[in-house]
This record gives structure tokens, C-alpha cells and sequence, in this order.
């Protein structure tokens, strides 16, 4: 709240989010039969369309950019739009005369919803491109826009490279969202349109049912559990979900994470790894006292977390923490509580947690800006986490 008005762009999510939106590049036909053929870009109405700016007109031997007025337009042109989110959803309507290319669309009947993803830094779509990802294939869903940080994007859309942080407008089909949730090559950002009514009434169940639940855990009448579990069998008894959206909804990599995580942790224990590694921490608290040593953990936990995932991070450095507390007579949940700080307080780079991606793109920052900002929040964090836990464990 006190320096962020001096350390970021000011044109950021004030100026570019609030008041035209994100802007995204989307590429339509001048397909046969279309009323658009013969007419130019001012007769078609094209030229000063609402939050839609056409900038590009790709013909059969040439790309004309800027697009002027008079500019004929004939079967098989290529219009590129530069819009806002609502503005480019609003294009998939066959009512304007133009159509989305083959790949930017799915089957009518199967059409669920218009959504936005965030690609991810480890996502194998990225330095693909997009005629070569196979999106349709593995997602069921067709990229119909795409945002790049205020970058322009020019020429068919087939043919540009995806990279890390792009918004990816996408025509969803039924089971997109399952795809994305099992997958590690996106974050879901929103819905833009929901094609197909929601089942508002089964919705209302499920979260009246979860309140229930979490009141009789509050109370020791059911444990949660068990309450969950009555929740989960109720939703496919009463076709809210299917057996296969419940199998895709299990995070299988997280599973495993922590599993192989624990794994690790016993194998270092065991073969003394660890007792090694908190000899030589125990050094910080020869010349730094106790609160140098819970200072160099957090700092430890959170230099990992910046280029590995937090689980991951804290997998590793857990163990050598446990040794630590041993050998030293510390309080063990103080030390597992640090480490779980330290791998949760990811704002040094935009790629260090999803919801530093998500932001990263739409309000138009830069590593450096994550830079400027996280890491005195990170220090101030550490400071305030350290100084509560000491205080709370009165050592």
C-alpha cells in the first residue's frame, strides 16, 4: 500500500484493465457467402466498430496494415482485430459476416463456455506454434485470441509462437475444464461466456451440502471426512458429476509429490544427509544467535520456491529442518510452521506461484517490477513471521 504507487507502472491494472479491458489479437475470414465480399471496410461497418480496432487485412499476395476504409474486402481475406475480452468473445457470432478460422473453433454442439487461460512457464505448448500444439487434440477447446502483454501480434494466428504468460482465449468444449485442471501447461484465469446453462440448482446443493459439512466437523458430530465423502457420492448419485470428471479431478502429480517428498525426507534422515546438512546450518547460530538461524531457513525455503515448486522446496529443506530442531532442542512445529512460510511467500518473480502469472500478463508488469516489490515484502514477511514465532514459542 505505501510503495507500489512509486515502484510500478501506474498504467498498469488502473488504466489498462479497468478501462478497455485486456486486448487481444484475433484473426477472422471473409468466408464464401459472406455479405461482407465486395464491400470495403467502411461500407461493412468494420472501421469504427466498438472496443474492436481492425488493424490488418491479410489477402492472397499481400498483408495490408494499417487497414484503410477503402480498403475491398473479397472471399478468403484474413481480418485481423486488436479488442477487449467481451468485444473478441462477441466475434464467434456468425451475425457480422465473419467467421473464425477452422482451428479457432469447435463443433457447435459441443461448445461449453469462453474462457481465458494463462499458459505456464513449464507448459510443453510453449515455443510451439499454435497450428502445431495440438490444442483441439489434448483440450478439447480451440484458441480463438491471444494477449501478450501489451505486445502487438501481427500475421495469422496459426503461425505465432506461444510463450509463457500469454492469455489464450478459448472456445471450451464440455470436458476443457477437466483437461486444464489434470494438465501443468495452464492456469484458468475466467469465464468469459457460458454457452451452455449451469445447473444452478445442483450448484446450490453442493454448497449448502459443504456448509453442512464443515458445521458438523465444528461442532465433533461428523467428522469432515466422512461428511465429504456422503458429499461426493450424493453429487454423482444425483448426476452432478460423472465417475470420469471425479478420476480428472484427482491432482495424481500432487499425490505423488508428496509422497516421493516424505520418501526423500526418511532417506536423508536415515542416511544421515541430514543431520550433515543442520551440522553446517548450525553454524548461522553460532555467529547470528536464533533469530539469524530461523532467518536463514525462511530465506533458504524461499530462494527454492522462486525456481522450483513450493512443494518441492519444501520436500528438501524440511528434513534438514527437522535435524535442526533435534540437535538444537527446538520447538518442531515452530520449524515446520517457518518452513511452510517461507515456501508460501513466492513474490519475487512472476513465475514463482500461479497467481503471480495470472497477474503478470493482464495488468502488464515485468520480472522487474515482481523484483522491486517482492522482494522487500518478502524481507518484511520473513522479519514479521520470525519475530510471531519466537514470540508465540517464548524463546
Amino acid at each position: 500500500l505505501l510503495f507500489h504507487k512509486p515502484l510500478l507502472p501506474q498504467s498498469s491494472p488502473d488504466d489498462s484493465i479497468s478501462d478497455r479491458g485486456r486486448e487481444y489479437c484475433v484473426e477472422t475470414i471473409v468466408k464464401k457467402g459472406s455479405h461482407l465480399i465486395g464491400r470495403t471496410v467502411e461500407e461493412a461497418g468494420l472501421r469504427n466498430m466498438e472496443d474492436l480496432f481492425l488493424f490488418e487485412i491479410i489477402k492472397k499476395n499481400r498483408v495490408v496494415r494499417p487497414a484503410p476504409p477503402d480498403a475491398k474486402l473479397l472471399e478468403g481475406d484474413r481480418l485481423l482485430f486488436v479488442g477487449d475480452t467481451m468485444s473478441v468473445a462477441q466475434l464467434s457470432s456468425p451475425k457480422l459476416g465473419l467467421s473464425l478460422p477452422s482451428r479457432s473453433t469447435i463443433p457447435e454442439a459441443d461448445r461449453d463456455s469462453i474462457v481465458e487461460l494463462v499458459v505456464t512457464p513449464n507448459s510443453d505448448l510453449v515455443n510451439k506454434k499454435v497450428k502445431r500444439s495440438e490444442f483441439r487434440s489434448l483440450f478439447n477447446g480451440a484458441i480463438m485470441a491471444i494477449h501478450r502483454n501489451g505486445e502487438p501480434i501481427s500475421g495469422k494466428l496459426g503461425e505465432v509462437i506461444i510463450r509463457p504468460g500469454d492469455l489464450l482465449m478459448v472456445l471450451a468444449g464440455r470436458d476443457l475444464a477437466s483437461r486444464v485442471n489434470q494438465s501443468k501447461d495452464f492456469y484458468f484465469l475466467s469465464s468469459v461466456i457460458d454457452i451452455k446453462k449451469e445447473n444452478s440448482r445442483g450448484a446450490l446443493i453442493l454448497f449448502a451440502g459443504l456448509l453442512i459439512s464443515i458445521a458438523l466437523a465444528v461442532f465433533n458430530i461428523v467428522p469432515l471426512f466422512t461428511s465429504l465423502i456422503v458429499l461426493v457420492v450424493s453429487s454423482l448419485v444425483f448426476c452432478m458429476q460423472s465417475i470420469q470428471d471425479l478420476k480428472n479431478s484427482i491432482d495424481y502429480d500432487l499425490i505423488v509429490i508428496i509422497a516421493m517428498g516424505l520418501a526423500l525426507g526418511k532417506g536423508m534422515i536415515n542416511s544421515g544427509v541430514a543431520d550433515s546438512l543442520a551440522d553446517r546450518t548450525l553454524t548461522l547460530y553460532d555467529y547470528t544467535g536464533i533469530y539469524g538461524l530461523l532467518i536463514g531457513v525462511f530465506l533458504i525455503t524461499n530462494l527454492l520456491t522462486a525456481f522450483m515448486t513450493s512443494k518441492a522446496a519444501v520436500a528438501i529443506v524440511l528434513p534438514v529442518v527437522l535435524s535442526v530442531a533435534h540437535l538444537q532442542g527446538l520447538p518442531i512445529p515452530m520449524m515446520v510452521l517457518l518452513v511452510a512460510y517461507g515456501g508460501a511467500a513466492s513474490f519475487i518473480t512472476p513465475i514463482g506461484y500461479q497467481t503471480n502469472l495470472m497477474v503478470y500478463g493482464p495488468g502488464g508488469y515485468t520480472f522487474k517490477d515482481f523484483f522491486k516489490i517482492g522482494l522487500p515484502l518478502t524481507l518484511l514477511y520473513c522479519l514479521v513471521a520470525v519475530g510471531v514465532l519466537v514470540y508465540v514459542y517464548g524463546l
